[in-house]
């Protein structure tokens, strides 16, 4: 008999008037193993999130310069779209006969729905 089930035993002989037998002990005793692979389980858990949480760091760097990309390249195409104005004007024509005009215009308004999209991720994250 080793240290731990004599321990158990010297406990046992002490419980007056009770019968204890050491299959009832079996029945509790046996959830070591769920406690075991509980255990693992979480190391394995730890590690996943670790990953996860490294990958959503990188994402977030991403869409970081992914917005500051985006809103150089819409500061661009403001100016563009403000001198095809005032071209527009002084030749007496409707800037939307310039090429790429309504095209710039429809993308700023995209751009401004993503930037604020954008926005929104990286606080939600």
């Amino acid at each position: 008999m080793n240290t731990i089930e004599k321990r158990i035993q010297a406990y046992l002989s002490k419980i007056p008037k009770q019968k204890v037998e050491l299959s009832d002990l079996q029945e509790f005793l046996k959830y070591y193993i769920g406690v075991e692979t509980f255990g693992k389980n979480i190391d394995i858990d730890e590690k996943e999130i670790s990953k996860h949480l490294e990958k959503t760091e990188t994402l977030k760097r991403s869409l970081r310069v992914d917005l500051e990309d985006m809103q150089e390249d819409m500061e661009r195409v403001a100016v563009g779209i403000k001198r095809a104005e005032t071209a527009a004007k002084s030749l007496g024509v409707n800037p939307k006969e310039i090429p790429n005009y309504n095209k710039a215009v429809n993308a700023m308004k995209y751009g401004t729905k993503q930037v604020a999209k954008g926005k929104q991720l990286l606080k939600s994250i």
